[in-house]
């Protein structure tokens, strides 16, 4: 038998206690669940992140690259992308942005990356020529319905063995590559929320939690102050909470730039 993840054995195991319970059974005897610690999504290094985008300009598909960069620069879920439609695009000549509706019907409105932009400009460039696709969805298959979440998830997967990347890439990790850039570059965790989605912040916490690595350099005395930059940010962002600002608006605002920090800022001012 192979061997299970504590968190799958875990999830497993809450299951059938449902179960019991559900069934007038009382709780499980005899088995104890152990707690299983909290890690923060992966996330893509710098290198790593450079090999998928060479990878996405590599590809001839307008639809697959529009695809590809939406996780990274727009933080989607798969199943966002999924549900977009073309009526959600509102793109012009140096802006743009998207409508997203996440899990529990959660809506957000995230400003468009410059190179997501010219992406999915040569999508809806190109997509009046499929004749017979479903007119109101932004991302048709072959035969003209509306692609299925396995179906984005082979595109996803096909430019990361093109990008010849060892660890297994999904859309979960380019979706906290983008949250994580935010957080790094000193966005604060109420706008970040905002912009991936998070219903809470403590999610956002673990989702953004420094890597070994960035703690390591956060013991050098040349990055100490950075550290402590982005801790009161954070302090800043937690007493907003208790102000009530984190069930905000969603956020509408378009980017002044082309990096994640940029994108952050637009979004604080929309939301103010």
């Amino acid at each position: 038998m192979a061997k299970r993840a504590a968190a799958t054995v875990s999830k497993h195991l809450a299951a059938l206690q449902d179960f019991y319970l559900w069934r007038g059974l009382g709780p499980l005897q005899g088995i104890r669940r152990h707690r299983v610690p909290r890690h923060a999504p992966r996330a893509m290094d710098p290198r790593a992140k450079l090999r998928y985008l060479r990878a996405v300009e590599a590809c001839q598909s307008a639809r697959d690259r529009a695809i590809a960069l939406l996780p990274l620069y727009a933080g989607t879920r798969i199943a966002e992308i999924r549900a977009l439609d073309v009526a959600d695009m509102r793109l012009s000549a140096r802006k743009g942005e998207i409508h997203l509706v996440g899990k529990g019907e959660k809506s957000r409105t995230v400003p468009v990356h410059p190179k997501l932009r010219e992406a999915l400009a040569a999508w809806l460039a190109e997509r009046p020529s499929r004749r017979g696709a479903d007119p109101a969805a932004l991302f048709t298959s072959s035969r003209g319905t509306r692609m299925t979440t396995d179906a984005i998830a082979d595109v996803i997967d096909a430019i990361t063995r093109a990008a010849g990347m060892d660890d297994h890439v999904t859309s979960h990790v380019l979706r906290h590559t983008f949250g994580t850039e935010l957080t790094r570059s000193g966005v604060d965790i109420v706008t970040v929320a905002e912009l991936v989605g998070h219903a809470s912040l403590e999610t956002t916490r673990l989702c953004t939690r420094p890597s070994a690595a960035d703690m390591q350099r956060g013991g050098r005395p040349a990055d100490r102050g950075r550290v402590g930059h982005r801790g009161a940010g954070a302090r800043r962002a937690r007493g907003g909470m208790r102000g009530g600002r984190g069930t905000g608006p969603a956020v509408q605002a378009l980017p002044a730039g082309g990096d994640a920090s940029a994108a952050g800022a637009e979004a604080r001012r929309g939301r103010r």
